[in-house]
């Protein structure tokens, strides 16, 4: 049943699941607590150096996308907006270079730091400003 799930609603991979029943009543009571923890997820906040730390060490090892022509996507630093859902605000060097799947490793990334489970997770991709 839960891979019938993921196949026929990849966008909600990140929901928690509770298998009920309406003609026994099996697990409804289960349903309050999981909305409380889902909200509680939703206004977690993980603080800036944090959050910075925890990238860093988790994209070291990484290839990081480019254009093909020797230019390569550089986070500077990365940080939470205010809010809920959750929203992450990346500086880098050029945001074209980075692709869609790219943001979904860093959403499954920021996933495995923090229990955001039942929460969408935006990700935005900031040029830095020289000055």
């Amino acid at each position: 049943m839960t891979e019938l799930l993921k196949d026929e609603l990849p966008f909600a991979s990140h929901a928690p699941k509770i298998f009920i029943s309406a003609n026994s009543g099996r697990s409804i009571s289960k349903i309050p607590a999981l909305i409380m923890k889902v909200e509680e997820n939703r206004r977690r906040r993980i603080p800036t150096s944090e959050l910075n730390r925890l990238v860093k060490e988790t994209l070291i090892f990484e290839r990081m996308p480019g254009d093909g022509k020797g230019h390569s996507l550089k986070i500077y630093y990365c940080t939470q907006a205010d809010g809920a859902p959750p929203a992450f605000i990346f500086f880098v060097n050029d945001s074209e270079l980075c692709s869609k799947s790219f943001k979904r490793h860093l959403e499954n990334c920021l996933r495995s730091m923090a229990d955001f489970s039942g929460v969408p997770i935006k990700i935005f991709m900031r040029n830095r400003t020289e000055n």
